[in-house]
């Protein structure tokens, strides 16, 4: 196994003697819930897993002879998660600027440093990639982000798990243009 995280794993495992044709392997995982995945690679990833959780692996393969026995049992216990919520700022202000091409926004203080945290904005149409806060102008302790529409709402996230869509603060404020 490789790659444990708090929320994933990846699991590599040797192939056994496949009597000369191809494999699929199924893989099932227990734990709060049974999910069945099958692959002809020898390895799998899985997510969406619960931190600090224990999950029962097992393997069998599958070629034109038939089945393989399910493999021994494997127990996985995913990591803590190293950002907790309650860690996370709050989005304090949020507000378009006069030109309403800008929103400004004011973050609470917090456990998590500016430097891990980044900020999406997004509409019902068009989700725009997460934005690390260290790269944002700053000005009287607010932060700015240049936009192109009006109606966006901002989530505040991690950003090592952004790309998972894991650990984010669901304070989606929504600004309405005012005018």
């Amino acid at each position: 196994m490789i790659n444990l995280t708090h929320s994933s794993f990846v699991l590599n495992w040797q192939s056994g003697y496949n009597g000369g044709s191809e494999q699929i392997f199924h893989v099932i995982l227990n734990g709060n819930h049974t999910e069945e995945k099958e692959t002809s690679l020898n390895s799998i990833r899985f997510e969406d897993l619960n931190e600090k959780s224990r999950y029962i692996i097992k393997i069998r393969s599958k070629n034109d002879i038939g089945f393989s026995n399910y493999s021994n049992n494997l127990v996985i216990v995913t990591k803590e998660c190293p950002v907790r919520l309650e860690d996370f700022p709050i989005i304090q202000r949020a507000y378009f600027t006069k030109d309403k091409h800008r929103i400004r926004f004011r973050l609470s203080s917090a456990l998590i440093s500016i430097h891990n945290l980044c900020i999406q904005y997004y509409n019902n149409e068009n989700i725009q990639s997460c934005i690390p806060l260290n790269s944002i102008r700053s000005s009287n302790d607010e932060l700015e982000i240049h936009i192109k529409q009006m109606n966006k709402r901002l989530k505040l996230q991690n950003r090592e798990n952004a790309e998972r869509k894991r650990i984010q603060k669901e304070q989606n404020l929504f600004l309405r243009n005012s005018s």
